[in-house]
């Protein structure tokens, strides 16, 4: 039996994009901001990611049929 890893995104995106623009804003006026920042990002996205594993008997298939349904996209 295979294993699939994934990763996925639980935080809320539009929080996320609002604090990067503000942050890139910011940025340019005051550099030195960045140095507080920055690792404030770091620390939200390891809270906000997880990690999945699923058990999954025939990975090969699962991988083939994925990519089949990502080049009709």
């Amino acid at each position: 039996m295979g294993k699939i890893v994934r990763y996925e995104f639980i935080g809320n995106r539009t929080t996320f994009a609002a604090q990067t623009l503000a942050i890139a804003i910011t940025a340019i006026f005051f550099p030195f901001v960045l140095i507080a920042v920055v690792p404030y990002m770091i620390v939200y996205l390891l809270l906000t990611v997880v990690k999945i594993e699923e058990d999954i008997e025939r990975p090969n298939e699962f991988i083939d049929n994925f990519k089949k349904e990502l080049s009709r996209k």
